[in-house]
């Protein structure tokens, strides 16, 4: 007897194989252990204000998988630097907004929303009182940073806004930097201190850019904590009713 195989099409939305992102479910579901992942990056001073941070792997399910890649890291001249890459504030904004693209695309899949564009803007104040040791009352980073999600597809604006709750409740960066983490200082392999890396930053919402360009099928998504602004039919938005996130 001869079989005939079947070519089964594979369901990609967004370019992302949805069938792929059922395994990895599944296998978690039966094995919360395959769900552990570790990440490590290295990041080597170079000179003046300029590092290399370095990556060659990660763990997932206790194992191992090998991955290179580099990239460097400076600060504008006026801070020191020679302004020849992305300072790590620019950095850590980016990678918020490129963990939750990776959210608002997975999640668009798995329900058959197809994305025409999707954009994050995020930014944040720091006083350099703090940074510079000028004044010690003034916190050294970040007390509140504001995002504008703007995404456009082929779902609705209530499917959508189901799509925003979801990315805000799994996101890793957005839980990072919206509670605190308690990475350990350690000398000479003894824990001397515990030092959180922010208390409780408030993601809270920003005034959209000037000069936007506005969009009927456009939706907006922001953390504006009053609630109140209006929208219009060229910029939808969907907003949280409390801006502070703990």
């Amino acid at each position: 007897m001869v079989t005939q195989a079947r070519n089964v099409k594979a369901k990609v939305v967004n370019g992302i194989n949805v069938d792929d992102l059922v395994v990895p479910i599944d296998s978690v579901k039966k094995d919360a252990k395959k769900g552990k992942t570790n990440w490590r990056v290295t990041t080597i001073w170079e000179r003046q204000t300029r590092s290399r941070a370095q990556v060659e792997g990660f763990e997932i399910g206790g194992q191992k998988v090998p991955r290179q890649f580099s990239f460097e890291i400076d600060e504008p001249r006026e801070l020191g630097g020679s302004n020849r890459f992305a300072n790590p504030q620019e950095h850590l904004i980016a990678a918020l907004n490129a963990c939750m693209v990776v959210g608002y695309v997975a999640q668009c899949a798995v329900r058959g929303i197809t994305i025409e564009t999707l954009a994050i803007e995020t930014d944040g104040e720091i006083d350099l009182r703090g940074f510079l040791g000028i004044d010690p009352s003034v916190p050294t980073g970040y007390e509140k940073l504001s995002y504008v999600v703007r995404i456009k597809g082929s779902g609705t604006k209530e499917e959508f806004a189901k799509v925003h709750e979801a990315v805000m409740a799994t996101s890793p960066n957005f839980y990072n930097l919206s509670r605190s983490v308690d990475p350990r200082t350690y000398v000479a392999r003894r824990v001397t201190a515990a030092i959180p890396v922010a208390e409780n930053i408030l993601l809270r919402d920003s005034t959209p850019p000037r000069g936007s360009q506005s969009d009927e099928a456009m939706i907006a998504f922001t953390n504006d904590p009053n609630a109140e602004r209006a929208t219009t039919a060229s910029n939808c938005a969907f907003r949280r009713a409390r801006g502070a996130l703990s």
